[in-house]
């Protein structure tokens, strides 16, 4: 491919968002974030389904941890940038009962996935990237133990609407802190970029593989 994943994605910068101190340098760490991880979701879609094509499935939950983690660091990227950049507080407010759905769901998800994607990754050529992606894993698994409890009420209480008396349901939306959750937001995108380097090299490993076998 003429795009290599692993390159693209080393464009990738930490993300540090101060509400009160919007400017075009942070609009453009973020505009820059969201492009490269965009385009790494269209060059993983398109190896994979080259794959699929020639009915190879070896790899198939490594392409679905690159492609889904890509997906919820774009969407907690857009969420996140929307909470600090507008005025209205209801808008605040949705975004961050969205981010508190999309946290939740892909803290919940994202170990029990690289689990499955590790047992494709056997040989000594991945050794070095697993073990890198494993110590990333149990940053994300941290961050689920010590916020999964409020993170659970909002996805539950306010963003799912699973309470049907609306005056519950507007103090438990009013008692959201906008602030914490864009704070909680971009450190997982941040620690997701880490994830996204290491998945980059295993990218080219398994090309590498592949050709290999070709020969």
């Amino acid at each position: 491919m003429k795009k290599n994943l692993l390159d693209m994605l080393l464009k990738l910068h930490p993300v540090s968002f101060e509400l009160k101190k919007y400017n075009r340098k942070m609009q453009s760490a973020i505009d820059l974030n969201l492009e490269t991880t965009e385009s790494a979701i269209e060059v993983a879609r398109t190896k994979w389904e080259e794959f699929k094509k020639k009915e190879n499935s070896k790899y198939d939950n490594t392409f679905n941890v690159i492609i889904y983690s890509a997906l919820a660091n774009s969407d907690m990227l857009i969420l996140s940038t929307a909470i600090m950049t507008t005025n209205r507080k209801f808008e605040k407010l949705l975004f961050s009962r969205m981010l508190a759905l999309i946290l939740i769901e892909y803290l919940s998800d994202i170990n029990s996935l690289l689990g499955k994607s590790f047992k494709e990754l056997k040989g000594g050529v991945f050794d070095e990237s697993v073990n890198e992606i494993k110590v990333i894993g149990k940053k994300l698994a941290a961050i689920k133990n010590a916020n999964e409890s409020l993170l659970r009420v909002l996805r539950n209480e306010t963003a799912a609407h699973k309470s049907k008396d609306s005056l519950d349901l507007v103090n438990q939306i009013y008692k959201i802190d906008c602030r914490s959750m864009c704070d909680l937001s971009v450190n997982v995108t941040n620690i997701n970029n880490e994830l996204f380097i290491a998945m980059g090299s295993v990218f080219i490993l398994i090309n590498q593989a592949e050709k290999n076998k070709q020969n």
